[in-house]
This record gives structure tokens, C-alpha cells and sequence, in this order.
């Protein structure tokens, strides 16, 4: 029914191509080669000529993208407003007449200025504090080269320089302007080095009351062995005061005072070269003797060797006055050598060679000195000392009238000045001296006294006997 209909509808005719096409499939081998060949050469004909419309189209493709890319690449564009611009030319017209009326952008004008002032700012402070870094590194190079005097002194300088600094600054800005605001930095190089110019004690007071309890790290060690002193220096001291206070009027005694320092040992820790210090003041206050004295003193200076801020002066007037005078200079030296400048050290030194008998270099002591600082009161005292045993009385009494000062005057000074002025017969400045001790309710010393009335010769007072202590 339906292959009825198919012919009803035009299927005869799609029946006869089925047909001949199968017919046309029936193998003949000359016509397949035939129809074969045939169709290769179409195929290959059609297929090149397909690969030649394709390359011309691609040619024209590629013609076209040139001439675009070479299009734009003939535009120029003005940076400043990205408007296209004529030939060569960096900026359009409107652009080009405005950067000629004003050649700087206001952005780079104000970052100019800018530049302009921290440069400004930079050469101010630069030139503020430049007296702070050269005396901090003057000071360090005194510091290495030992001489703690100088090192500290240009320390100090610096100091001042950075103070003064922060301080017209901070009038102006309220955080102050300084590389060294607060002088912080020249403070510590300035401790240290007072540390080992005059101890720990010393520095620790000035480190407290600077820093407060924000301690630098450099200071940190310095400040403990400056409690641990203040402690020991509070608990000794209390327990010798309330010693005196206990017996009056009576005379303290050697064990006394020693029972008191053992009593404080067995309840505090304290430093050892301490309580052997202690130990000596309770035999040079008492009637322990001189070899007992000395005996301590050797103990405190192996305990501490080199706590000339602890001993120095201790151990330089007992050492001279029992006539170990090797000893007593050998702490001067010690002394002179980081310190050269030190003019305690300076007169102890004079001091010694003149008792040893060496005038020659005790005057040696003086001149060197006076190269590198100074003088003092008790230094100048110390050469007219020498220049009296040497029997130059006139000169020796000129050095000290010309040194004579009544507002630093000191009993030794004026009594070395009484004495000179009985070898030269001046009674008017003897009676002058001596008047001005009494309004002080101060008396002569009985050696000085002696020499007036000629029992006492100047060599048994400042050959023999020393003339310091009195």
C-alpha cells in the first residue's frame, strides 16, 4: 500500500535513479578507472582553485590590517589630554600654548617647594648639631686613648650644645627639633665615662636622676652597683651613727665599731670590699693604730682594685703618712694615667715626692701638669711647700698671696701661708691669716705656733711630719 502510494506520488521516478545508480555500480573495469580519473582531475582542479580564492582572500586581509596598523601608527596623541596632535608634534595646540604661559605643572611646583623646605630643614639641623657630633667623637677618641678627664669634658660639651638645642626647639615645636632631643644620647657616653672617672656612685646619681627608671642599656649595670653601694653606704653608715649616738660623749673604741659591722653582716648581703672598707674607718676613727689601718686598706684595694673613687685619697695620705711612699705613688700614677688632667692626683703626686725628699720631681710633677690643665689652689700650695724646703721662702710666699682666695681658703692653705710669712718676717699677713681662722673660731695648729716661736723647723713639719694633717 504505501510502495503504491510512493508511485502514486512520484517514488516511479526516485525508483528509476536508485536504478541507474545501482546499475551504474555494477563493476566494469575500464569505466571505473574511467569514472575514476575523471574525478580526480575535477577534485584536484576544484581544490586548487579553492586554495587560490582562499589565499587571495587572506592577502586581502593582510593588505588591509597594514594599511589600519599604518593608519594608526601615523596618529600622535598628546599625553596631557590624549587628543590626537599633528604630525611630530609631542602636545596638542591647545596643550603646547599652555605649557608655554606656564612651563610647570602646579603638582611639580609644590613638590619642588616641598624638596626645597626638608632640604632647608635638613641643612638647619644638620649645622645645629654639628657641635654635638664633633665633641661626641672627640670624646670617644679621648675615651680610647684613656684620658677620661678630656672624655668627659667633651662629653659634657656636648650635652650642653644638645640641651640648648632641644630647648629652642621645643619653644617652637612642642616635640622639640634636635637629632639629639633631649641630649639623651650624649648623656650615656657622658656617664660612662664619669663612671670610670669617678666611680659608680657618682655616675649612678646623675643616671637616676636623668633617666628616672627608663635606664639605657649601656647604664643598666652602672645603676645596679649603684644601689647596691647607696644600700650598703645607708645600712654602714646608720649603724656607726647609731653607735655614737649610743655612747655619748664616751670615746668610740676599735672593737666597738667592729662589733657593729659584724652585726651588720650577719643580717645583710652587702658587697665585701665595702665592709673591709668599713672596716678601715673603724681603725683610722679609733686607736687601732696605723698597722692595722694599713693592713685594711691593702684588703679593700685587693677586693676592688682600681675603686680609686672608693680608696684613692684614703690610701695615698695613709700609705705617705706610714712612709710607704712607693705605694702612695703607685695609686697616683694609676690615677694620672686614664686621668693626666686629675689635679687631686697632681698634688697628691707632689705631695709624696716632696716627703720622699725628691724636689726635683715633684717640680718636674708641677711643670708637666701646667702643659695639659690647670692649676689649683692646693697644687700652687705644694710647689711653694718644695720651694720652702728648698729655702726659696720670698718666691714661695709670692705663689701664695697670688693664690690666696678667702672664699675657697682651706686650714692647710692658710697655715702653709703663716708659715711662710714667719720665714720672710711677714707679721701682717701672719696676723691677717690668723685673724681671719679665729673669726671661724679656728685655731693655729700647735706645729705652726711652734714654728712662730722657733721650737719647730719647716722640715719637721712638711719633711717629717707630713703638714697635711693638720
Amino acid at each position: 500500500m504505501s510502495d503504491e502510494n510512493s508511485a502514486a506520488n512520484g517514488g516511479g521516478d526516485k525508483s528509476r535513479i536508485d536504478r541507474h545508480q545501482a546499475e551504474s555500480c555494477v563493476p566494469d573495469a575500464d569505466g571505473a578507472r574511467v569514472a575514476e580519473s575523471e574525478l580526480f582531475e575535477s577534485g584536484f582542479q576544484n581544490g586548487v582553485v579553492a586554495d587560490m580564492l582562499i589565499q587571495e582572500l587572506e592577502d586581502v586581509d593582510c593588505c588591509g590590517d597594514a594599511e589600519e596598523s599604518d593608519s594608526d601608527a601615523e596618529k600622535f596623541h598628546c599625553p596631557r589630554c590624549d587628543r590626537e596632535t599633528a604630525d611630530g608634534s609631542a602636545l596638542c595646540a591647545e596643550c603646547e600654548a599652555i605649557v608655554k604661559k606656564y612651563p610647570f605643572s602646579p603638582n611639580a611646583i609644590f613638590l619642588f617647594i616641598v624638596a626645597l623646605f626638608i632640604s632647608f630643614i635638613g641643612l638647619v639641623a644638620a649645622a645645629a648639631n654639628y657641635p654635638i657630633a664633633a665633641n661626641t667623637a672627640k670624646g670617644t677618641l679621648a675615651l680610647k686613648g684613656g684620658d677620661l678627664n678630656k672624655c668627659y669634658g667633651f662629653y659634657d660639651e656636648a650635652y650642653s650644645y644638645a640641651a640648648a638645642l632641644n630647648k629652642r626647639y621645643s619653644d617652637v615645636l612642642p616635640m622639640g627639633f634636635s637629632l639629639f632631643s633631649s641630649g639623651n644620647k650624649t648623656l650615656v657616653y657622658q656617664f660612662v665615662a664619669l663612671n670610670k672617672l669617678n666611680g659608680p656612685y657618682s655616675a649612678g646619681q646623675y643616671i637616676e636622676k636623668y633617666f628616672g627608671d627608663k635606664i639605657p642599656p649601656k647604664l643598666v649595670g652602672i645603676k645596679r652597683e649603684f644601689d647596691e653601694i647607696s644600700e650598703a653606704y645607708s645600712i654602714l653608715s646608720r649603724g656607726f651613727d647609731d653607735y655614737y649616738t649610743a655612747i655619748g660623749d664616751a670615746e668610740a673604741t676599735y672593737g666597738g665599731l667592729m662589733a657593729v659591722v659584724d652585726k651588720i653582716v650577719a643580717s645583710h648581703d652587702l658587697p665585701a670590699y665595702l665592709i673591709t672598707y668599713y672596716r678601715f674607718l673603724a681603725a683610722v676613727e679609733t686607736d687601732a693604730g696605723t698597722d692595722v689601718a694599713v693592713e685594711l686598706m691593702d684588703s679593700v684595694i685587693s677586693e676592688k682594685p682600681g675603686a680609686h673613687w672608693l680608696y684613692a685619697s684614703d690610701a695615698i695620705f695613709l700609705y705617705k703618712q706610714s712612709g710607704d711612699f712607693v705605694k702612695a705613688l703607685g695609686i697616683c700614677n694609676e690615677i694620672l694615667k686614664t686621668d693626666p688632667t686629675n689635679t687631686s692626683a697632681i698634688a697628691y703626686s707632689m705631695s709624696v715626692l716632696r716627703m720622699d725628699g725628691n724636689f726635683k720631681g715633684a717640680l718636674s710633677v708641677y711643670d708637666k701638669a701646667m702643659d695639659i690643665t690647670e692649676t689649683t689652689p692646693e697644687i700652687e700650695r705644694q710647689r711653694a711647700i718644695v720651694l720652702m724646703l728648698k729655702g726659696e721662702y720670698a718666691e714661695a710666699e709670692t705663689i701664695l698671696i697670688d693664690n690666696y682666695d678667702e672664699s675657697t681658703l682651706t686650714i692647710q692653705y692658710a697655715e702653709t701661708l703663716c708659715a711662710c710669712a714667719v720665714m720672710t718676717g711677714n707679721g701682717k699677713k701672719f696676723d691677717e691669716v690668723r685673724e681671719l681662722l679665729e673669726s671661724y673660731e679656728i685655731s693655729l695648729s700647735e706645729s705652726i705656733l711652734g714654728l712662730q716661736s722657733g721650737t719647730v723647723t719647716v722640715e719637721e713639719i712638711y719633711l717629717e711630719g707630713g703638714g697635711d694633717s693638720v
